[in-house]
């Protein structure tokens, strides 16, 4: 159970060090970076589908304009 003085140096360069001065990066190297480890996809996708107007995930269930429009009013007499 005893560590010997090797053991230990080679058990404390695994943790992470405490940098002691600051690194200058340029905007577009930092930019490159971020984009590089970046989890999301983009926002300006080009080859995403446009989703307006397209109703072809519309369940059965879903309301007509004038059904929505019935039980806004109902809602609204009803309150």
């Amino acid at each position: 159970m005893f560590c010997t003085l090797g053991d230990l140096k080679n058990i404390l360069a695994l943790n992470p060090r405490v940098k002691n001065h600051a690194m200058v990066y340029s905007t577009a190297a930092k930019k490159a970076e971020k984009k590089h480890w970046k989890r999301n996809t983009e926002k300006g996708c080009d080859s995403c589908v446009k989703l307006e107007n397209n109703f072809d995930d519309i369940k059965h269930t879903t309301l007509s304009e004038r059904g929505a429009l019935r039980e806004a009013m109902r809602f609204y007499s009803s309150s």
